[in-house]
C-alpha cells in the first residue's frame, strides 16, 4: 500500500511499481484512491458533509468494500500467474482528518479495529509530501480532489506517519533526493515487501542507555509482542509472533534470511491463523526460547523507530531498532537520547535474548 502527504508521487510509484510487476511476470492490479474516484464521481469533499466522521465512515466502508472485491478478483485471477495489489492509499488513512477517538468509533460502526486494518496489507510505503523539503514542486494542478495548502500538507503527513506506525514492514521516502531518484528508492521498497529475490530489510539497532518513559512520544503506537523462535532450517532464522494492538491479536510466521551485509537480512512474513500459531508452537512441545516486550513505534526525522522494553527476559537494556532504506543512510535520534550502536552484535540479537529465557 502506498500512502503519504498530498503531492508526494504516489500516482508517478503505482504507475513504475505495476510496469516493475509485470515485466517480472506478475499480474499487478491497481486500487485507484477512493477519496479522489468518490470526488470524480461528484460526491462533495468532507467539508461538505454534515460531519467529517460521517464522510469518513462513507469513505472507509467504501474503501473495504473495494479492497475486498479486488481481493476476490485477484484470487479468482492467481493462475497462473502470482497477482499484486497495489492501493493507492489505505483503511486507516482517515485517522490523518478525524481525530483517533472519532476513527475508532467508525471502525467500531463497521465492525472492525486498527488491528485488523493493519494486518491487510504486506507493506506501507509512505511518501513524504512535497509540502515537507521541496516546497517549489508542491502544486495543486495534478490532483483535482487536492486541496490543501503546503502547511495542511505538511500536517496531514505527519498524522498518517502516526496513522501506520504499528505495520510490522513500513518505508518512509522522503525528500532527500531528487523526484527520479525518490522514485526508485519506492520502487524498491515495493519490491521487497513483495519478497522480490535480491531486496532486504535493512535495520540498525541501539541500546538506549538513559531510558525515561516520557521520551516516547504519546502519539506512539503501543504493540504488546509474544517471539517465539523455532529450529533453524541451515541458516535460516524462523520465528512466530503474536502481536496485540488495542486488545486485538495478530500471528505472524517468519523466515529471516542471511545476506552477506551486516545488519541486513532477507525477511518473508505471513500472516497466519491463530491456529497454525498454535501449531507451530505445539512442533516444539513448549520449550522453545521467547521473548515478551512492549514496542513503541514512531516517527522520527523521517525515520521509522521501535523501541523495545522487554518483560522477559528480565534485565535486557531498553533497545531501538531504526527501520533503513540503505545501511549507510545517516541516523537522527533526539540529542538527549544516549545511544550505544549495537547493530551486528549477536548478543543483542532478540534470539540470543530469547535463550535467555
Amino acid at each position: 500500500m502506498i500512502t503519504g502527504g498530498p503531492c508526494a508521487g504516489k500516482s508517478t510509484l503505482l504507475a513504475n511499481a505495476r510496469c516493475y510487476f509485470e515485466n517480472r511476470g506478475l499480474r499487478a492490479l491497481v486500487l485507484t484512491e477512493t477519496v479522489t474516484e468518490l470526488s470524480l464521481g461528484g460526491l462533495p469533499p468532507q467539508e461538505q458533509w454534515r460531519t467529517p466522521i460521517s464522510f469518513q465512515r462513507m469513505a472507509l466502508g467504501f474503501q473495504l468494500s473495494r479492497e475486498n472485491e479486488y481481493y476476490r478478483i485477484a484470487q479468482e485471477l492467481s493462475v497462473p500467474k502470482k497477482t499484486i495489489l497495489l492501493c493507492d492509499r489505505g483503511a486507516l488513512d482517515g485517522m490523518a482528518y478525524i481525530k483517533r477517538h472519532e476513527f475508532l468509533r467508525v471502525c467500531e460502526e463497521l465492525e472492525c479495529s486498527p488491528a485488523d486494518l493493519l494486518d491487510r496489507y504486506a507493506g506501507i510505503i509512505h511518501l513524504v509530501t512535497a509540502a515537507e523539503g521541496k516546497e517549489e514542486y508542491y502544486t495543486l494542478a495534478n490532483n483535482s480532489a487536492r486541496t490543501e495548502s503546503a502547511e495542511e500538507a505538511r500536517r496531514i503527513d505527519k498524522r498518517l506517519l502516526a496513522a501506520w506506525a504499528g505495520h510490522e514492514r513500513k518505508a518512509v521516502i522522503g525528500n532527500s533526493t531528487g523526484f527520479n531518484e525518490k522514485m526508485d528508492r519506492g520502487l524498491r521498497a515495493a519490491a521487497r515487501f513483495a519478497n522480490m529475490p535480491g531486496f532486504a530489510d535493512c535495520e540498525r539497532k541501539f541500546i538506549l542507555r538513559n531510558f525515561a518513559p516520557w521520551f516516547i512520544p504519546r502519539s506512539a503506537v503501543k504493540i504488546h509482542i509474544e517471539q517465539a523462535y523455532l529450529a533453524l532450517e541451515g541458516e535460516v532464522e524462523r520465528r512466530v509472533r503474536a502481536r496485540r494492538i488495542d486488545g486485538a491479536t495478530s500471528y505472524y510466521y517468519t523466515e529471516l534470511r542471511p545476506t552477506p551485509e551486516s545488519g541486513v537480512r532477507q525477511k518473508v512474513t505471513s500472516l497466519i491463523p491463530r491456529r497454525e500459531y498454535e501449531i507451530l508452537l505445539d512442533e516444539g512441545r513448549g520449550v522453545y526460547p521467547t521473548v515478551s516486550k512492549e514496542r513503541y513505534c514512531f516517527p522520527y526525522e523521517g525515520k521509522q523507530f521501535e523501541v523495545d522494553q522487554f518483560l522477559k527476559p528480565q534485565g535486557v537494556p531498553i533497545l531501538f531498532e531504526v527501520k533503513m532504506e540503505t545501511m549507510d543512510e545517516p541516523i537522527r535520534f533526539p540529542s538527549h537520547w544516549d545511544a550505544n550502536e549495537v547493530t551486528g552484535n549477536a548478543e543483542f540479537s532478540n534470539r540470543n535474548i530469547a535463550l535467555r529465557s
